[in-house]
């Protein structure tokens, strides 16, 4: 079964998704308190993540969204 990975990277204080980044295989593995380097923020440290995994109905593509949410350090 096809599966789609979504990473989307959230700026400090804002919950709408400024970086996102769509591929075919896993991304690495994030933790709470990791250092991140985006396109619009800068480094950023991890403060929480979420993950969101759905599957439309009639469709065999399964979609995994890992969700990071952050503040600057």
């Amino acid at each position: 079964m096809p599966t789609e990975y979504i990473l989307e990277v959230y700026e400090p204080d804002d919950r709408r998704a400024h970086n996102e980044y769509i591929s075919s295989t896993p991304f690495s593995t994030f933790s709470v308190g990791d250092t991140i380097k985006t396109e619009t923020q800068g480094t950023a440290r991890i403060t929480s993540i979420g993950h969101m995994v759905s599957k439309l109905p009639g469709s065999e593509r399964i979609t995994h969204i890992t969700m990071v949410y952050t503040s600057i350090s």
